[in-house]
């Protein structure tokens, strides 16, 4: 049998519900092509009506941040083909987030120079939705053999393909991955130039906004306004990812006295080293010693850190491994950084990234639409558009 879009969605938010153990109603997964007939909660996600929504959800007086969602928390969905590339634009305007940032790579057929017929699709799909091209996701590929790294000049020849990909998209802004070779980023300023194209590059866990790196990478910045950086919200991870935890206590690898022991121990400050001696001992489960080091890295950053490069900034990353019903995310607090945000004068789109679907694949494949809406939720809360 093939499920029609409103009856996957609806299914996919009753299966959620079910697995993660929450209360979710089918309604709530429930999005009309045309954002009509929303239950009381999706009316609440969405906000302003289509024939506003070209501003991209619109500031308030007291802040330029707008809202979006990069394609890449639809991977999921879009690999196994139950949601296509004019779903997912759909569904974004649905729930009134409407700047797009695109996964080129994997969506855009004959990637990287789709045919002309596609591109005019593109470029219909974001009027019929209302919607802004924020971002392009791009990838560097560095090592694409293990016998060759790019040099500088494939490292650059990919850098246009995707600066001209991004041209005929109508996209303004390109992310660039915190791992890209930092000569590569400098010998492409000249060509973002001459094409008009803002990239910057992910502020990314484990990178620290006071580090080495980030001050390479400034110096570049202070000589053109054509490059700066996406701070990427997993910076400011201040508790362990629950979903990461109950998956590997699921797949056996990790006890639930372990886990316990562990989160206990790191939220008390105690020793890392005297922890994993006695997670040893107590027999954790084959990946353990790991679980170790994933919670002990935590070590947010402080969001007001931000504020001296926000000039520096034009879109961000909204990373979430999910929310609970209380769309509340429980392991990435941002009530402490949207006034950051808001005090530094921040204009631009935060994209909800969600990755959480490696955690609860095996429980609720098809978990994306559901987090994504709950993530725009608690955005719109903190930016003061619903109370």
């Amino acid at each position: 049998m093939t499920l029609s879009r409103r009856s996957f969605l609806s299914a996919a938010g009753v299966a959620l519900g079910s697995a993660l153990g929450s209360t979710v109603s089918a309604g709530r997964g429930n999005a009309t092509p045309d954002g009509t007939a929303r239950d009381a909660r999706g009316a609440e996600a969405r906000g302003t009506a289509p024939a506003a929504a070209g501003v991209g959800a619109t500031p308030t007086s007291k802040h330029r941040i707008r809202r979006g969602v990069a394609m890449y928390s639809y991977q999921e969905d879009f690999f196994v083909r139950q949601m296509s590339v004019e779903d997912c634009l759909r569904e974004m305007s649905d729930i009134g987030a409407y700047g797009v940032e695109l996964l080129a790579e994997m969506m855009v057929p004959n990637f990287p120079n789709p045919p002309a017929a596609w591109v005019d699709q593109w470029h219909g799909w974001i009027e019929k939705y209302h919607l802004q091209p924020a971002c392009y996701t791009q990838f560097i590929d560095s090592l694409r053999t293990r016998t060759h790294t790019l040099n500088v000049q494939e490292g650059v020849d990919t850098m246009l393909r995707d600066i001209h990909l991004a041209k005929r998209l109508g996209i303004p802004r390109i992310r660039a991955l915190i791992g890209t070779p930092v000569d590569i980023l400098e010998a492409t300023v000249p060509h973002l130039e001459k094409e008009d194209i803002w990239l910057g590059v992910e502020l990314h866990f484990p990178v620290h906004i006071h580090g080495r790196l980030v001050e390479r990478l400034l110096k570049i910045a202070e000589k053109t306004r054509h490059f700066g950086f996406v701070p990427d919200m997993g910076i400011f991870q201040n508790k362990p990812n629950p979903y990461l935890r109950d998956h590997m206590i699921r797949q056996g690898v990790l006890s639930p006295d372990a886990a316990a022991f562990i989160e206990n121990a790191w939220a008390n400050h105690k020793p890392q080293a005297a922890v994993a001696a006695e997670v040893a001992r107590m027999n954790g489960g084959p990946a353990a010693a790991g679980y170790v080091a994933n919670v002990f890295m935590i070590r947010p950053e402080n969001p007001r850190d931000l504020i001296p490069i926000m000039s520096r900034c034009r879109h961000i990353h909204g990373k979430t491994w999910g929310l609970g019903e209380d769309d509340v995310d429980p392991a990435i607090d941002l009530t402490q950084v949207i006034p950051a945000l808001i005090e530094g004068g921040f204009d631009g789109v935060i994209a909800t990234e969600y990755e959480g679907q490696r955690h609860v694949q095996d429980v609720a494949p098809f978990s994306a639409v559901e987090m994504i809406r709950r993530h725009q939720v608690m955005l719109r809360r903190l930016l003061g558009e619903i109370a």
